[in-house]
């Protein structure tokens, strides 16, 4: 009986961190989509397409994908990327869509 009990928790916790996750990757997401590539300094665009790549590699991971989500990490990305490269900035890491 506490070997079933124990097997119930563990999902449960899994399941509250999956669910704490994904609500901090919507919010990181959400805060950088605010932003405005144009009104950034170089060091705040520079930041934020580090967190894009962070975002990225932390949903990528996950099983199942969330394609909407992870496509729009790389749209955002991408339009870091167009305000770098204007600025005479060099950009080598591509992110792909899924």
């Amino acid at each position: 009986m506490g070997c079933c009990n124990k097997k119930k928790r563990v999902k449960t916790k899994n399941l509250v961190e999956t669910q704490s996750f994904i609500l901090n990757s919507v919010k990181q997401l959400n805060v950088l989509k605010d932003s405005k590539p144009k009104d950034l300094p170089n060091k705040k665009l520079n930041d934020y397409h580090l967190k894009t790549h962070m975002l990225y590699a932390g949903n990528i991971k996950r099983r199942p994908l969330n394609k909407k989500f992870i496509n729009s990490i790389v749209s955002l990305h991408d339009e870091f990327v167009k305000e770098m490269l204007n600025r005479g900035m060099k950009h080598n890491s591509p992110l792909k869509k899924v």
